[in-house]
């Protein structure tokens, strides 16, 4: 699974969302994307990953997401827990 966005009448797709070679989305992409599917738009995936995450460090998604998989989805799913108090 993989996300776009339109632009300008172009489909445009994230160059990190993917491997190295190009040829496969990078691992644990789809269970992120699977977590958005009716919470977030292809525009909203394509800010998350692209704003800075307080989770990851300060760090945006898109720079860990080859990297560390299993943190980005951990702030994927702090991302859609919300605000919560202890």
């Amino acid at each position: 699974m993989i996300f776009s966005v339109l632009h300008e009448r172009v489909e445009l797709f994230p160059a990190y969302a993917f491997t190295d070679d190009k040829l496969q989305p990078c691992a644990g992409l789809q269970v992120i994307l699977t977590l958005f599917d009716g919470k977030k738009n292809d525009w909203g995936a394509a800010y998350w990953f692209a704003g800075a995450n307080g989770f990851l460090g300060g760090k945006r998604p898109q720079d860990v997401l080859r990297i560390n998989p299993d943190e980005v989805l951990l702030a994927a799913e702090d991302e859609l827990a919300g605000v919560t108090h202890g």
